[in-house]
């Protein structure tokens, strides 16, 4: 179960991680520190993670950005 764990801890932060780098408002100050909002990020982009943490609110985090043209009608 420990093995587990670690493992699922270890693919959210390497998804976070790279979700702050590409954050353009954090990178400019010279800061790798990730934040609330990377990790709901990582976790919904990923279908596995979406799925298993369905329903979770993500506190400080904010919203998920929506495209507002890629809705389908």
């Amino acid at each position: 179960m420990a093995g587990v764990l670690e493992y699922l801890a270890y693919e959210i932060l390497e998804l976070s991680s790279s979700k702050a780098s590409e954050d353009k408002s954090y990178s400019s100050r010279g800061s790798s520190t990730i934040m609330p909002r990377h990790i709901m990020l990582a976790i919904k982009s990923d279908s596995e993670f979406n799925r298993f943490f369905k329903g979770a609110n993500f506190h400080q985090a904010g919203v998920m950005p929506t495209n507002f043209f890629d809705s389908d009608k």
